[in-house]
């Protein structure tokens, strides 16, 4: 059986090779490399960034026995000393009481974490520990932050975190503050003449009520 070729056919299946042929070269275009644009910064450098080291496949501060190595914290730091003079943690935990003394080997400042939790025990022991670690650093530790979105996380009240700030401000001279949404700090305002300046979080992006660009 013999299938006659009309000029349509012709025409349709040329367009269908070049639809072919376009596409083709649209995937090979899309595929190629492009160099990058290194992010400027608007000042020499950033005044302060945050440091959390659990970027390696498996890491998480929530592994108990969780353990950051020295080497690692001293090889980000000095990646991060490019950007910035000081550097901000969360905790005194999983070998994280080594950043200031990383810090301070680069002339770098902290801002030193005390994680607080749902455990009053571990609370305690965190802060003992962290003043521990600013008192050892002075010149390197600028404040000690006790607490980081507690109450954002509705793990402890208003009660509670003042008797952890009277705790550290028994145990340091380091200036105290704590850390959290400008939202918790409106709701909580009997908080704030127990710490030496107030450490406000504005995050548009996850605000639980996002306000508009222009306000």
């Amino acid at each position: 059986m013999q299938i006659k070729v009309t000029k349509a056919m012709w025409f349709y299946g040329l367009i269908n090779v070049l639809l072919l042929i376009a596409l083709v070269l649209w995937v090979f275009q899309k595929n190629q490399t492009v160099e990058i644009v290194s992010p400027q910064l608007a000042l020499n450098k950033l005044q302060c960034v945050s440091y959390a080291p659990y970027y390696k496949k498996g890491d998480s501060p929530l592994i108990e026995g969780m353990w950051i190595k020295p080497s690692q914290i001293e090889d980000d730091l000095k990646l991060l000393s490019t950007i910035s003079h000081c550097v901000r943690t969360y905790s005194v935990s999983q070998g994280m009481d080594y950043v200031p003394e990383a810090a301070a080997k680069l002339g770098m400042q902290v801002y030193l974490g005390a994680w607080i939790g749902w455990t009053d025990t571990d609370n305690v022991l965190e802060i003992k520990y962290a003043a521990q670690v600013a008192n050892a650093y002075p010149e390197t530790v600028k404040a000690l932050i006790v607490g980081n979105e507690v109450f954002l996380r509705q793990e402890q009240d208003a009660e509670a975190m003042r008797t952890y700030f009277a705790l550290a401000k028994s145990l340091t001279s380091t200036p105290i503050t704590y850390a959290d949404v400008w939202e918790f700090w409106l709701k909580h305002k009997n908080i704030a003449d127990y710490v030496d300046f107030h450490t406000i979080h504005i995050l548009p992006y996850w605000e639980n009520n996002p306000v508009g660009i222009d306000e």
